[in-house]
């Protein structure tokens, strides 16, 4: 009886890992269909309606490999952004989306249409650092930003709520459905000791607790920085700050760009190196009993098994990290900075 009930748990599971297979095939399929269209041509969901330059190649790096297709991503970007009104809560500022206004070489500027969730508008966006040279006269940094050139500032009332201006560094985010659990963890294991901490495995399990295809956040908030810079009164935005405090501030944005860069490098390399060692694996287990090897061979080829199955344990251990949790980032930009300066 307990024979006949463990084996028909392992035909479930089988099935199960089938069906999981075919459903991953088929959405990396539409998935791949629909980045396959020319540049030109292409739009999706988000206002911006493409995939980000600095991103694409890691996009179709990843989508290249076997067990992994990309849904959404962000390059990095920083961002003028004005609050909705006071109804809307702070978790419209974290909403990737909502780009609106022409875009040029990764930088566009947007005055008057509605971008983000809550009516909340996007003044200012670039997805490559600033170029800072030609921004020494008045008020060139505030027209870049999509403000209004004033030497004047102002302050909100005491009392009451009022829409604030932010200006926001967010580093790169990507979202990559996988197609097994296993191959969730490599992907995660990759991101974590890549510099991106707030990473996470998602849709582990639907409603009825059944296996569904895991999703993998590729995240962290040791480079975002988020500050206040003005506030709207009667239609029209405000600064609370000096130019300068604005050009240091993009000044402090490329530098982040810089460490988000080499965060994405280690990434690639990450990843990559990861899910060629699992390639090759299945491959060499194929070639085994495809072809008889000599004692000396399978001496040899054991070792090498050992080995590898040694670093694949390693390698997928849960990392030990608490996800989503603002905590000390050892690793944060202070840091990144402290080891750019040699302290």
């Amino acid at each position: 009886m307990r024979l006949t009930t463990i084996l028909q748990y392992l035909d479930l599971m089988l099935m199960t890992a089938r069906e999981m297979q075919a459903r991953f095939q088929a959405k990396k399929k539409d998935i791949l269909g629909r980045l396959a269209v020319p540049a030109g041509e292409y739009t999706d969901l988000s206002p911006k309606g493409s995939v980000d330059g600095p991103v694409r190649e890691l996009v179709d790096d990843i989508n290249r490999t076997a067990e992994y297709v990309t849904t959404s991503s962000c390059s990095g970007r920083v961002v003028v952004y004005l609050e909705g009104p006071p109804r809307s809560t702070a978790s419209d500022l974290d909403e990737r989306e909502g780009e609106s206004g022409n875009e040029v070489n990764g930088v566009s500027t947007a005055s008057t249409s509605a971008g983000g969730k809550g009516g909340g508008r996007w003044l200012f966006t670039s997805h490559v650092p600033i170029d800072l040279k030609g921004l020494g006269e008045q008020g060139q940094v505030q027209t870049l930003l999509g403000l209004e050139p004033t030497k004047m500032l102002s302050f909100p009332p005491e009392e009451g709520q009022c829409q604030r201006v932010h200006l926001k560094f967010e580093p790169m985010i990507l979202h990559i459905l996988t197609s097994s659990h296993a191959e969730a963890q490599t992907a995660l294991t990759a991101a974590v000791t890549s510099g991106f901490r707030e990473s996470g495995i998602s849709g582990l399990t639907d409603t009825k607790g059944q296996p569904t295809l895991p999703m993998v956040a590729v995240r962290t908030s040791g480079l975002a920085f988020d500050t206040t810079v003005g506030f709207l009164s009667d239609g029209k935005v405000l600064l609370m700050v000096p130019e300068t405090y604005l050009y240091n501030q993009l000044k402090w944005a490329n530098y982040h760009f810089q460490m988000n860069e080499e965060r994405k490098a280690r990434f690639r390399h990450n990843f990559l190196a990861a899910t060629s060692t699992t390639s090759k694996s299945t491959t060499t287990q194929g070639e085994r009993k495809s072809k008889p090897l000599s004692e000396k061979q399978r001496r040899k080829e054991a070792r090498k098994e050992a080995s590898r199955k040694s670093f694949e344990r390693v390698r997928q251990e849960p990392p030990d990290i608490q996800i989503c949790d603002e905590t000390d980032d050892e690793d944060g930009p202070e840091a990144d900075l402290r080891n750019l300066m040699g302290g």
